[in-house]
């Protein structure tokens, strides 16, 4: 796989929303998709294990 430049932050797209942003993945090529989609799901599991870890 062939790595590609990532645009700089001030050409992202801001969204308000995690649903918006999580459609806009849709237009990703497939295993891009497949790996934000993983890393996404990956850090949210993270944030709520401490979150978790801190309040019981």
């Amino acid at each position: 796989m062939a790595r590609q430049k990532l645009p700089s932050p001030e050409n992202w797209d801001l969204s308000d929303s995690v649903i918006h942003r999580w459609t806009i993945l849709g237009a990703a090529p497939s295993a891009s998709r497949k790996g934000l989609r993983t890393l996404i799901i990956l850090v949210c599991w993270e944030i709520w294990k401490e979150t978790n870890a801190r309040t019981f």
